[in-house]
């Protein structure tokens, strides 16, 4: 129900993102990029290219993580917790 995941070029290699995949400091975020372009911490073609990534999940229907570049969410924790649930109902039914 969650995926990282990045872009890769024509040839197999990594669009540059700024920072690796599983970076946790705030280049990673992808609030505020601009003041990370403007303070040097990423470039633009960098934030374009998360922008690019970005766009492509949202239009299949996955929803980003404000602190990882790469991390998208397809439906909310709750939606997982109780899907969890229901799993967990049928795996170990309830004995009266």
């Amino acid at each position: 129900l969650a995926v990282d995941i990045s872009i890769i070029d024509a040839q197999g290699q990594p669009l540059p993102m700024g920072t690796p995949v599983d970076y946790l400091g705030k280049e990673a975020h992808i609030t505020g990029e601009e003041q990370l372009v403007q303070a040097n911490k990423i470039t633009k073609q960098e934030m374009k290219n998360r922008r690019l990534l970005r766009k492509v999940m949202r239009e299949a229907g996955f929803r980003p993580l404000p602190s990882e570049w790469w991390h998208f969410n397809r439906v909310s924790r709750q939606t997982v917790r109780a899907a969890l649930a229901v799993l967990e109902e049928e795996k170990y039914p309830i004995i009266p």
